[in-house]
């Protein structure tokens, strides 16, 4: 079908008021927050959309559905825009599915439960949660953008994971509108034993199977008691073997933040929103009834390996900005006058313990190789989720950055997992297809039971 033609045909449908075919609006939803500062595939190009709808209702998404699928047209789901691997950029030309206006919430007191749209942003279930004394736990450094559809859909980690799990463990129940026009109906309930779980296709699967348009949450009673506590270490390897131990004696913080920074004056475009001073930093936060007596032996652990802790003060202060690094991000990536003659970039991979500090050692290994500068490595939440971040001060170094990254992710994948926070997306599509070729054949297999003309999100995931 011509451009015009599908437009018109979409206004027909929905209403001339959930259609959106200005040029440059639309154009602004071609890409994600994969920005060209970063390491981007060999011949990267993101697409202008046929055109952008905001569907209302659940219907609304039925219906374009069904009309896409039935003239074969892409669909993109399009959340907050937060997503750092492309996963909401669009490669090949299609409709993009704008949630946002998909925003209800209701809170369950009784159930302990929030059913919410798709469009609803993090922060604003978590504000209304607080009103009726209830905490909802993902608490990503994006709360303030991303919505519920892309957190779930890249099952996405927050500051609150160590203790209350990723996303996906939130999740009760989905309503999804697949890739055929179909409505699926998964029902919220604590435990199942009624064969496979239907809603654990749909958590991670990044929009490729079809729509999340709404979904029944977890939430906890608000904890009575929170308390941050900073230490600094000699290094990062003396850190991680006090986290080690800290998780071996069974003590589990609600957050954890291990973070050793380098050169953190690198580039003043970069520097202004990664950790603000050189050197090794914890993290603990603790909440809860039993604050005290956790907290008193987590920093008995801590100072028996090498950890001096610091004022209370910076731990708060640490907690109280801790989003500040998603509002420097959106800002940095939306300015026309930022540097582009540099190359940064990061891994966050899940590694095994046992092997995380050689892994660790490997990675500054090929960096090195490379000619890439490590601007600083950690862990958050767990001792196995493993950061590193990179740097290059020059616009032609996205090659080489790339090739560390590559090689880096493929000995990652032989021993753990390539990314554990923000989904696979167009940035990791290769590599799926050379490290995990038979998961991609079975994922293709179950893609087209609910998507038997790929119209879903194409290209994300290899597929």
């Amino acid at each position: 079908m011509y451009v015009n033609t599908v437009v018109h045909s979409l206004m027909k449908i929905l209403g001339k008021e959930k259609v959106v075919y200005d040029a440059e609006e639309v154009k602004r939803y071609s890409r994600d927050a994969l920005d060209v500062t970063r390491a981007l595939p060999p011949n990267f190009v993101t697409k202008t959309p046929i055109a952008v709808v905001r569907p209302s209702t659940e219907q609304d998404v039925v219906a374009i559905a069904r009309f896409a699928n039935k003239h074969r047209i892409p669909i993109v789901p399009y959340g907050g825009g937060t997503g750092l691997m492309g996963g909401a950029a669009t490669v090949k030309q299609g409709i993009v599915v704008d949630m946002r206006n998909m925003k209800d919430i209701e809170i369950n007191e009784d159930d302990f439960t929030a059913n919410v749209g798709a469009g609803v942003i993090v922060k604003e279930l978590a504000l209304e949660a607080q009103k009726h004394g209830l905490l909802f736990a993902h608490d990503p450094w994006s709360a303030n953008y991303c919505t519920m559809g892309g957190a779930i859909a890249t099952n996405g980690v927050g500051y609150l994971t160590c203790k209350y799990g990723s996303m996906g463990e939130q999740v009760l129940g989905l309503r999804v509108v697949a890739g055929n026009g179909n409505l699926l109906d998964i029902k919220p309930v604590k435990k199942s034993s009624m064969g496979l779980d239907l809603k654990n296709l749909f958590i991670g699967s990044e929009g490729v199977l079809g729509i999340i348009t709404s979904a029944t949450l977890r939430l906890y009673p608000m904890p009575p008691t929170q308390e941050v506590f900073a230490f600094k270490f000699r290094d990062f390897a003396s850190g991680y073997k006090g986290v080690k131990h800290l998780f071996a004696s069974g003590i589990r913080p609600t957050s954890l933040d291990l973070f050793e920074a380098f050169d953190v004056n690198a580039d003043i475009d970069t520097r202004q929103w990664l950790q603000d001073e050189e050197g090794t930093r914890l993290y603990l936060v603790f909440d809860g009834f039993d604050v005290r007596i956790l907290s008193a032996k987590a920093r008995q652990i801590v100072k028996e390996f090498g950890g001096e802790e610091l004022d209370s003060k910076i731990g708060e202060e640490y907690w109280k900005n801790r989003y500040e690094i998603a509002n420097r991000y959106i800002s940095f990536i939306k300015s026309g006058s930022r540097n582009t003659n540099i190359k940064f970039d990061f891994i966050q991979v899940s590694i095994p313990t046992g092997k995380l500090l050689e892994y660790d050692k490997i990675c500054t290994d090929i960096a090195s190789k490379h000619k890439i500068v490590v601007q600083g490595h950690g862990v958050w939440q767990v001792p196995e989720f493993y950061s590193m971040n990179l740097f290059a001060d020059s616009s032609k170094a996205n090659d080489r950055m790339y090739k560390a990254i590559d090689e880096m992710l493929m000995y990652a994948s032989k021993i753990g997992t390539m990314e554990y926070v923000h989904g696979v997306g167009i940035r990791l599509a290769h590599l799926m297809k050379e490290a995990h070729a038979d998961q991609i054949t079975l994922i293709k297999k179950i893609k087209r039971t609910f998507d038997p003309n790929n119209i879903m999100n194409p290209k994300k995931l290899a597929l």
